[in-house]
C-alpha cells in the first residue's frame, strides 16, 4: 500500500469517515500517515471543543492505527519559514 501524508483537514474527514468524491477516490489503496503537527492540531481541536470521553477515545483509537511522522529541527525550521512566507503573501485580517 502506497503511503500518503494527510493534512489536518483530510485527517479529520477520515477520522469522521466523511471523505467524499475525488478525495475518497484518491485515498483508495493508500496508507494514511500524519505529521506530528497534524497530531497536535487534532489534539488542539479536541481540547478547544471540549470533547467528551467517547469522542476522545474514538480519536485515540483512530490515531492508534495511523503512523505519526516525527519532527526535528530541520522540519521545524522548514515549517517556520514556510508559514512566514505564507503569512506575508496575504494581508493579515483586520480584527476591529
Amino acid at each position: 500500500m502506497q503511503p500518503v501524508i494527510l493534512d489536518t483537514d483530510v485527517a479529520s474527514l477520515l477520522h469522521k469517515r466523511k471523505p467524499t468524491g475525488a478525495l475518497a477516490t484518491r485515498l483508495i489503496g493508500r496508507k494514511p500517515l500524519i505529521t506530528f503537527v497534524t497530531y497536535g492540531e487534532l489534539t488542539k481541536w479536541m481540547e478547544i471543543r471540549h470533547w467528551g470521553t467517547r469522542s476522545r477515545q474514538e480519536l485515540a483509537d483512530w490515531l492508534a492505527d495511523v503512523p505519526v511522522l516525527p519532527g526535528d529541527e530541520a522540519v521545524a525550521t522548514t515549517w517556520g519559514t514556510t508559514v512566514r512566507r505564507r503569512d506575508t503573501a496575504w494581508p493579515a485580517p483586520s480584527h476591529q
